[in-house]
């Protein structure tokens, strides 16, 4: 059956979303609006005003709406209305219900299974993709899969999505209660939108996903949301911006690191493309340990503050490595193992001093984030590890929809520009693909989403692998 049959089948009610509503013209042009649209009808469609302005004040039955068109004009019209409703279908512009069990949005071009896929000896169940939430006036459904938002009215329907022996989408009502008919027209309505699903559909690609990763991957990009987006700047006028730089601790005695020459540095050594390719993960290293001046350079090349500037509503600044909006909201720690003129300890790097301040010595917390590392690398002779923190509310302060996608790729540039730099100076690197968020942030004393690791990697002086 094609979509909007398939809609009439279960007698659903249609109507424009809430984003969307209809303006008339004094030339009695018709114009159907969302925030970042205004769609003008065309003639043809005039003849349909009466049933939109219907369906903009409130949900009508899908088949109420059909009938009435058949008994007013010929059945060429019926035809035009289809036409119509699939239009704005496209641009996301309706709300599909079941009165009083769900509401239905579609918020741009979306995936449809049709009813012809239901068979009566598969096990459904909710799809491992779909998630729930509540809020004002009743329970949210939405999915990794597709770009829908349902709101459920019914518990009732709650409690079977969440049944252990699976949902039958084949019976023609669901319990005993009068609402049971529309019960099992939600399941299915909820089937062809991809929140429930027979496990064993999937394709290759699909099982390879992991639910997190999808939504992320949905929700950060354009195209399958119609949040927000972009530097929104929704905490200006309630939350104080994070500075562009944190505090480095009191009463401890900085580090104060080597500054190279950088008109010095700029004739020296390979070029460029030769450091692209001499560039490898160092998994071993010399027992001779890298030393401080070294990574003082390193760590100026890299990662310095060169100058502060503003930008609107809040204080940015200019480092050697870009960072969305100028944001720059990562922290560098050093742990010294092995570094000849450091003491051993985990050290904070202040990136306008230059300088290193110790926060702790070789606690439990420290000794697992350099288990992780060792683990992570396979490289039992630590010399240095690096440790990447986000202060998280220093984007999303300013940025909406984005903020932790683009805080993962912020680091993925800096330990790029470290990795390149550090095989500039025969430094051994590795970036290490895993690391624990929570140990730094214990030894930090902030909470997860405050502040925590978000990027590792390894130095050291190389030997031959």
């Amino acid at each position: 059956m094609k979509f909007l049959e398939v809609l009439q089948s279960l007698g659903c009610n249609i109507g424009l979303n809430k984003k969307a509503w209809v303006e008339e013209s004094d030339d009695e042009s018709v114009y159907i609006c969302k925030t970042d649209n205004r769609i003008k009808l065309s003639k043809e469609f005039l003849i349909l005003k009466p049933y939109i302005m219907q369906i903009s004040q409130s949900p009508a039955a899908f088949s109420a709406i059909t009938d009435k068109i058949l008994e007013n004009h010929s059945f060429m019209v019926l035809p035009l209305f289809y036409s119509l409703i699939a239009f704005l279908d496209a641009k996301g512009l309706l709300t599909y219900s079941i009165p009083g069990i769900l509401d239905v949005n579609m918020l741009s071009e979306y995936t449809f299974r049709t009813e012809k896929n239901i068979e009566a000896d598969t096990e459904y169940k909710l799809s491992r993709f779909t998630f729930i939430r509540r809020e004002k006036g009743g329970i949210r459904m939405e999915t990794a899969l597709n770009p829908v938002i349902v709101k459920v009215y019914d518990i009732g329907l709650i409690n079977i999505l969440f049944d252990p022996d699976g949902i039958n989408l084949v019976k023609d009502t669901y319990g005993n209660d009068r609402n049971g008919s529309k019960i099992q027209a939600a399941l299915r309505l909820l089937y062809m939108f991809l929140f429930v699903s027979d496990s064993n559909e999937e394709d290759d690609s699909l099982r390879q996903w992991e639910f997190h990763d999808l939504l992320l991957h949905g929700r950060s990009r354009y195209g399958r949301h119609t949040k927000d987006y972009g530097a929104t700047y929704r905490f200006q006028k309630t939350i104080k911006c994070l500075p562009p730089v944190k505090e480095p601790p009191v009463d401890v005695v900085p580090v104060m690191l080597y500054k190279p020459d950088i008109e010095a540095v700029k004739t020296q050594g390979s070029s460029f493309f030769d450091v692209i390719e001499k560039r490898y993960s160092a998994r071993k290293f010399e027992s001779k340990p890298i030393t401080l001046k070294q990574l003082g350079k390193l760590l100026y090349l890299t990662s310095r503050v060169k100058s502060f500037g503003f930008d609107t509503f809040h204080e940015i600044s200019k480092r050697p490595y870009p960072s969305g909006g100028s944001i720059y909201e990562l922290e560098i720690y050093i742990t010294a193992l092995n570094c000849d003129g450091l003491a051993k300890g985990l050290y904070y790097y202040d990136p306008v001093k230059h300088s290193l301040y110790i926060i702790s010595e070789i606690t439990p917390h420290v000794q697992k984030m350099v288990l992780n590392a060792q683990g992570a690398s396979k490289c039992k002779e630590l010399q240095v590890l690096l440790t990447i923190s986000a202060r998280f509310p220093r984007v999303s302060w300013k940025y909406e929809a984005i903020a932790y996608s683009l805080i993962l790729k912020n680091t993925g540039v800096l330990l790029q520009n470290i990795s390149l730099a550090a095989t500039a100076m025969d430094i051994g690197s590795c970036i290490l693909g895993s690391g624990d968020s929570d140990a730094l942030s214990e030894v930090l004393g902030k909470k997860f989403y405050e502040e925590a690791a978000v990027g590792e990697m390894i130095l050291g002086t190389i030997r031959g692998e």
